[in-house]
C-alpha cells in the first residue's frame, strides 16, 4: 500500500495523528455544546528523580565516549584506533554513492 501511494510511513502516520487530533478537538467542542462531559486526558508529568536518573546515565555514557576518544587521540589504545579507522573507512565507502560530486556542487 505504501509503495503504490508513493508516500512514506512517516507521512502517513503524521497525517493519521493530525486527523485524530482534529477529531478530538471537534469532539471536545461538540461536548461543550451538548452539555456532556469528556473523559479527562491523563496528565503527563516527569518526576525530577526520573530526569536526574536519565541525565546521570547520559552523562556517564558521554564521559565514557570522551575518555575513549581521548585515548585514541593520544595513541594509548591501538585496538580502538584501528577499529575506528576501519569503521570510518567502511562508512565512507558505503555512503559514497550518496555523495555524488554533482550533488556536492549543487
Amino acid at each position: 500500500m505504501l509503495e503504490r501511494s508513493g508516500l512514506s510511513f512517516l507521512t502517513i502516520s503524521s497525517d493519521v495523528l493530525l486527523i485524530l487530533i482534529i477529531l478530538r478537538f471537534i469532539w471536545a467542542n461538540s461536548a461543550g455544546i451538548l452539555n456532556t462531559s469528556l473523559r479527562p486526558l491523563p496528565e503527563l508529568v516527569l518526576s525530577e528523580e526520573m530526569v536526574n536518573n536519565a541525565a546521570a546515565s547520559f552523562r556517564a555514557k558521554v564521559n565514557n565516549i570522551l575518555l575513549v576518544a581521548h585515548d585514541i587521540a593520544h595513541g594509548k589504545d591501538f585496538r580502538w584506533w584501528s577499529f575506528s579507522g576501519c569503521y570510518l573507512s567502511w562508512e565512507v565507502s558505503s555512503h559514497s554513492p550518496l555523495l555524488h560530486i554533482l550533488a556536492l556542487f549543487y
